[in-house]
């Protein structure tokens, strides 16, 4: 095996660029397909192929995996003559659309799986098995995100999806890899983090039946059940909560309307102030598809760009009334339109410079002159 250093030198030098010339010379000369060959680079990492044209590009921009070192995949044989023919056979069935996308997610989930290296090699393995033997285009795997995707999108119960997927599986060609019931499918996804918390909560948006309040069977501030009741006998049906937060949200959304939480959505905000704490203290284990290592990740929440009353719902400021201004607070000076019905928020001029014409004019604005210095900022 010639040697390889060009791999790790600078990708701007000769040597490396003779070395790519190289490389996909041998490549072509050990393959059928002279048109398209799998790209070694970090991005495709011999899992897409390209044509050499592309491959070129690639390893300029992309660089190549310098864990490479016996072309495998191009046609050389390594000390102990290469991978085996079963291992060759089922990766070259791997040309799926999705594959690369579905291998970067089973790595992702590397991350959950680390103490229980088992459902790790599941994962993987239902990333490369073909949905049914002879298909090219879905993995178990991929065919199953996919489904899982539009049920989350038109809102399937999971006894309609359990029976979507024994009936894909009754049309599929025999032997086929799809999952027969929703239980499954959750095995699966939890396997991928995609796992989901139930947080009960107090029907009045008091509290969230979390922490110090989980064993509670009512709110302690208002004195509503924790759990339904029933309408017409007026029993309580216990095991069905009341009101549910369904804690599995990148973001914490408000829904406007007559039954959004208003100032109460701080109530709702408390899994997520846990979680940025968690970020910034601790740090989580998230796996880096690019360098494919694991490393601790840490964040911090900068800012909120939000509407008016958003910003009296988050930062519980007065946003309405007479006083609606955050800034002057109790200095606003506002008036109540009689036949409007609203209050009309005037005063401007008192931000204007102390001599400016504007401070001393009548009939322009409300009739009276303006000399009054701003509001402290609060």
């Amino acid at each position: 095996m010639e040697n390889r250093d060009w791999m790790s030198k600078d990708r701007r030098l000769v040597e490396y660029d003779e070395g790519v010339e190289k490389f996909i010379n041998f490549a072509l000369a050990h393959s059928t397909n002279h048109t398209s060959i799998k790209c070694p680079c970090l991005r495709c990492g011999n899992l897409l192929c390209q044509t050499p044209q592309v491959i070129r590009e690639h390893l300029f921009f992309n660089g190549i995996d310098l864990s490479y070192r016996v072309w495998y995949w191009h046609g050389e044989k390594g000390p102990s003559g290469g991978f085996s023919n079963v291992s060759q056979q089922r990766y070259d069935k791997c040309k799926y659309n999705d594959v690369a996308d579905t291998i970067d997610m089973v790595n992702a989930a590397q991350v959950n799986c680390m103490n229980d290296p088992q459902v790790f090699g599941r994962l993987l393995e239902d990333a490369e098995k073909p949905l049914y033997p002879g298909c090219m285009k879905y993995t178990k795997l991929s065919a199953l995100v996919k489904l899982y995707n539009l049920k989350a999108r038109y809102g399937w119960s999971d006894k309609g999806f359990s029976e979507l997927l024994q009936l894909l599986g009754d049309m599929l060609p025999l032997n086929n890899e799809m999952s027969l019931s929703m239980y499954e499918a959750k095995k699966t996804f939890n396997a991928l983090g995609m796992e989901y918390q139930k947080i009960h909560a107090c029907p009045n948006d008091c509290i969230l039946y979390r922490n110090q309040y989980k064993d509670a069977i009512a709110c302690p501030t208002c004195g509503k059940s924790r759990w339904k009741i029933n309408s017409e006998g007026g029993k309580i049906k216990k095991g069905v909560p009341a009101k549910v937060l369904w804690k599995f949200m990148m973001l914490s959304l408000l829904i406007s309307g007559p039954r959004q939480p208003g100032k109460n959505i701080d109530v709702y905000l408390s899994p997520l102030v846990d979680d940025l704490k968690t970020l910034w203290e601790k740090g989580v284990e998230t796996y880096d598809a690019h360098l494919r290592e694991v490393f601790t990740l840490k964040a911090i929440l900068l800012w909120t760009i939000n509407d008016f009353p958003a910003y009296g719902n988050l930062a519980g400021c007065i946003v309405k009334g007479y006083y609606a201004c955050p800034i002057c607070g109790q200095g606003t000076y506002s008036k109540r339109l009689k036949h409007g019905r609203k209050n009309s928020y005037m005063g401007h001029r008192r931000f204007l410079p102390r001599n400016h014409p504007y401070r001393r004019q009548k009939k322009a604005f409300n009739g009276e002159q303006d000399f009054r210095i701003p509001p402290k900022i609060l």
